[in-house]
């Protein structure tokens, strides 16, 4: 943030120096999203790259309010990571509605799901998988398959193979490195019945990364201008 004071001389134009001040702001007010996030390496990764466009031997009125629409996004970015609505935020990006992606309006008053909230659920569902497959054998023994249901082990390594319980594995082996792509990816392979099972969680799931990756997009967009 030092760097914001040596522009300030450089720059002579009063609406810049007005809006660098603003950029240090809202740097200051990452820290406080930072806490309430589960990953904070993309956002950090971020604001570095905004700090980077600060450290440029002149910062115009141009650049600065693409900085502080890049922040912006950052903003929204942390807002949606925590689970919090960012339609105030998102409003404050200056990005007129027709283009931005529509899957950021979707979710944008309520928020999306958390990892931390996928990773916390994910259990709950793949038992109920786990039960749903092995009730659901054609063929068999309706009372074994019963009792194989109360018992059944569900494999917290990942395992080879194409059953329900080694797809589960490496689904939530990858989901708990934060891997939310090949999680899904993953779960895809399930049988129609257990993915129905999922439903619920692979909605959620697939919210998140599409909101990430949409904010993503525009930032790149920003920057790259």
């Amino acid at each position: 943030l030092t760097l914001l004071e040596s522009h300030e001389h450089e720059m002579v134009d009063e609406t810049s120096r007005q809006a660098v001040s603003d950029i240090a702001e809202r740097l200051g007010v990452m820290a406080s999203l930072f806490a309430s996030s589960s990953d904070f390496s993309e956002l950090e990764r971020r604001v570095a790259e905004t700090e980077d466009r600060l450290s440029a031997p002149l910062l115009t009125e141009v650049d600065a309010d693409e900085t502080l629409q890049g922040l912006t996004l950052i903003g929204v970015r942390a807002a949606a990571q925590a689970g919090a609505p960012y339609l105030v935020l998102l409003r404050r990006t200056g990005i007129s509605e027709a283009d931005l992606p529509e899957v950021l309006h979707m979710h944008a008053e309520t928020g999306v799901a958390t990892l931390a909230d996928l990773q916390n659920n994910f259990g709950e569902y793949a038992r109920e998988s786990l039960r749903d497959s092995e009730t659901s054998n054609e063929g068999s023994n309706d009372i074994l398959n019963f009792f194989n249901s109360l018992i059944s082990v569900r494999k917290l390594t990942p395992q080879e193979g194409n059953s329900v319980n080694a797809i589960l594995s490496r689904a939530e082996s990858a989901l708990r490195s934060g891997d939310l792509r090949q999680t899904l990816s993953e779960l895809a392979t399930l049988p129609a019945r257990e993915q129905e099972v999922f439903a619920d969680w692979t909605d959620a799931a697939e919210a998140h990364v599409a909101v990430l990756t949409a904010v993503d997009s525009m930032l790149t967009l920003t920057w790259n201008k």
